[in-house]
């Protein structure tokens, strides 16, 4: 599973953590959002089913819809992330810049 640490949606509260990648095993790109401990906010979860959001496009169209800012080369990443079964990374993107940490 790869694993791309994105910064929090436009509006949500300091110590939101925002993931998504692709899922090797589940054959799926996911979204998870989850908001502080000590937030109200519900946390978001998208393909946390088998094949629930194969397709690219309808993944960064959920992005948007959940104002997640895509940085540039996120999209590129992903498509590889499918493509090449890439598991087992992360990066972040919070800083802007990708940081490779595995």
């Amino acid at each position: 599973m790869s694993r791309h640490m994105l910064p929090s949606p436009d509006g949500a509260e300091p110590g939101t953590e925002t993931l998504v990648g692709w899922d090797t095993q589940m054959l799926t790109y996911y979204l998870t959002i989850e908001p502080s401990d000590d937030s109200l906010a519900e946390p978001v979860y998208l393909g946390r089913e088998h094949e629930e959001c194969s397709s690219l496009v309808y993944f960064l169209l959920a992005l948007t819809r959940h104002k997640l800012h895509v940085p540039d080369g996120l999209v590129a990443e992903l498509y590889f992330d499918r493509e090449l079964g890439r598991a087992n990374t992360e990066t972040d993107w919070r800083g802007g810049d990708p940081i490779q940490i595995a």
